[in-house]
């Protein structure tokens, strides 16, 4: 069973960068879903992007970077990137060894960085860092690396390389927070969320959603979009699309019936948003998406590990 980060901090292994891109990406590009044995960052250079990541009880987390943030998604998760416009990406893929060559100690980030210690400890599959531009120098430095093959046979390159591993994790969670709001406001957004998810089928307005928690709708969606990183509505209509998707998958319910269930007051706006958050059309959902059962031929990746 691969490691996750927490795991492979208490192991005591070490991490390297083992795979790389800067690449710039257009609504054309699709990518299926897929997972492999590395914990990955992408890094929103100019325009931000989504991802769409499956946990392993199938419920799907519709995720947007803004620009200039970092995506984190934690070894072994089910993703699938989504580009809405054109966007230039930096991703590094770090693996987990027992060798010190090139690598950098897991034990000692933990030990020294608070920061790295609240990610690791947070064992989630994913993270998102608003806003860290500081990372794209060591970023840009380690897919240098990465390209030089040499590094593995030039000690003076590997060591270089080593710095560079602890250079982006320091300047990565430097400032990193695992909840940003106070206790208060973590409390008024959960409870949001709860009423979301009891009445997402329910016309739903913000001032609506507003009154559950007596603060101003412009507050509440200031307070959302922080602890979120989306708005209100967007998260309504990701809510009715979860459940609709699971509808798809699990029922003979027409298309229409299901989005009139879960709460869309016409077949064409469901549609839409459908593709917005899945990039596909519910039928083709329907006949197409089965994520655990895919042949190796179909996945998308550059690391396959196998199911467990």
């Amino acid at each position: 069973m691969p490691y996750r980060l927490l795991e492979a901090c208490r192991a005591g292994l070490y991490i390297k960068p083992r795979l790389g891109y800067s690449q710039s990406f257009t609504p054309a590009f699709s990518m299926k879903y897929h997972r492999h044995d590395t914990i990955e960052f992408m890094y929103a250079a100019d325009d931000g992007f989504s991802c769409n990541i499956l946990s392993e009880d199938n419920v799907l987390h519709r995720v947007v970077t803004r620009p200039h943030g970092c995506l984190v998604i934690n070894n072994a998760v089910r993703h699938c990137l989504v580009i809405d416009r054109r966007a230039q990406i930096l991703n590094l893929e770090f693996e987990f060894q027992t060798e010190k060559e090139g690598a950098y100690s897991l034990s000692e980030l933990y030990d020294k960085l608070p920061g790295f210690r609240r990610l690791a400890d947070s064992d989630q599959d994913y993270v998102i860092f608003p806003n860290c531009s500081e990372i794209l120098s060591s970023m840009r430095s380690l897919l240098d690396g990465i390209v030089n093959r040499e590094q593995e046979r030039d000690p003076a390159l590997a060591f270089q390389q080593t710095l560079y591993v602890a250079t982006f994790f320091t300047e990565l969670t430097l400032n990193y927070r695992h909840n940003e709001l106070t206790k208060q406001q973590g409390q008024y957004i959960e409870t949001v969320k709860a009423f979301i998810r009891r009445n997402f089928s329910e016309e739903l307005t913000v001032a609506q959603i507003a009154q559950t928690v007596n603060l101003h709708p412009n507050y509440l969606e200031r307070l959302f979009k922080k602890a979120e990183n989306t708005t209100i509505m967007d998260y309504v209509n990701h809510q009715r699309i979860l459940k609709a998707a699971y509808l798809l998958r699990s029922t003979n319910r027409s298309v229409e019936n299901i989005a009139y269930e879960v709460g869309f007051n016409n077949r064409q706006h469901f549609a839409k948003m459908f593709g917005r958050f899945l990039k596909m059309s519910p039928r083709e959902y329907r006949t197409l998406l089965n994520v655990k059962n895919y042949n190796d031929d179909e996945i998308d990746a550059r690391m396959i590990i196998d199911d467990f």
